[in-house]
């Protein structure tokens, strides 16, 4: 199945826990993939380079320019705030929790919580 996402990317999911992302503008793909074999759910882009997604247990994160993906166990509400701010790391902002976690592109552990 093939979605849309703001006229500026595609979302192919080849099975449940497997995304292709494309932008469009350059026909560029990176793979999303569930490392555990969870259910992605709930893609977003942010910025046109910072990809977020949810599956019931983990969160990825990735950045499509240098085309480098996380995973982290996550126990979130689906309301956090995300800082891309950072070159090379998220800093995730969960109210919730009350806590901020720091997750590195391309590392499936968070860095640091506080």
């Amino acid at each position: 199945r093939r979605h849309r996402y703001k006229g500026a990317f595609e979302f192919t999911y080849v099975s449940t826990s497997n995304v292709i992302v494309k932008r469009l503008s350059t026909q560029s793909r990176i793979v999303l993939k569930s490392h555990f074999g969870y259910q992605v759910s709930g893609i977003n882009i942010y910025r046109d380079r910072f990809l977020v997604a949810h599956t019931a247990d983990t969160l990825l994160l990735g950045d499509l320019e240098t085309c480098r993906l996380s995973e982290v166990p996550w126990n979130g509400s689906g309301q956090e705030r995300y800082d891309f701010d950072t070159e090379r790391v998220c800093v995730v902002h969960s109210a919730e929790r009350g806590e901020l976690s720091v997750v590195e592109y391309g590392r499936n552990e968070e860095l640091g919580t506080c």
